[in-house]
């Protein structure tokens, strides 16, 4: 399955193997551009998928909800609730009303607190979803329910980094081996 990966400014793209790991070829591309932000699996399984968003109402989180929604994926989201689905605060820069209410026809939410372990498991456990975009795991604590929650399964885990977790610098874009602020709370 490939999947693209929004992170601070520009899309890094992931190719998975059939099983969520294998090689990973990884790339930069200018944010910006029209890219795709998940397509169907190579082996033919085709389609529309169902996608958990942690997050997905604010930063890169909202513009990657928006992405998988207009290409129909069935997108769910998983927040605290405070701007539900249908929000007109969450309207990108330049979405037609038109265009958001279609969107919101392929957007749902599951309202918790993904830093309550015990409440994110008991929401999710019976929920089956083809890839989770995990994008605000701040500590190990905060995605290893989700990562426990789905290791053994067919669901493609994605988790999208701040470029927040760097040491300040002006050479741009960050890369993973850049040194990181130890002192970052992402």
């Amino acid at each position: 399955m490939s999947a693209f990966v929004l992170a601070s400014g520009t899309v890094r793209a992931e190719r998975f193997g059939s099983a969520g790991c294998g090689s990973t070829r990884a790339g930069h591309i200018r944010a910006g551009t029209s890219q795709v932000v998940m397509k169907s699996s190579d082996a033919g399984g085709g389609g529309r998928k169902r996608v958990l968003v942690i997050g997905g109402t604010r930063f890169s989180g909202l513009y990657l909800t928006k992405a998988l929604a207009d290409k129909g994926h069935e997108v769910v989201l998983f927040n605290r609730g405070s701007k539900p689905v249908g929000d007109a605060a969450l309207m990108v820069p330049n979405e037609s009303k038109e265009e958001f209410d279609a969107r919101n026809k392929n957007t749902s939410a599951i309202v918790g607190d993904r830093t309550n372990a015990d409440e994110l498991v008991s929401l999710l456990r019976d929920e089956k979803f083809d890839a989770v975009y995990d994008n605000n795991g701040r500590e190990l604590e905060d995605s290893k329910p989700l990562i426990d929650l789905y290791k053994n399964t067919d669901t493609h885990y994605v988790y999208m980094s701040s470029a927040g977790v760097y040491l300040k610098s002006d050479i741009m874009p960050h890369l993973e081996e850049h040194a990181v602020d130890p002192k970052s709370r992402h």
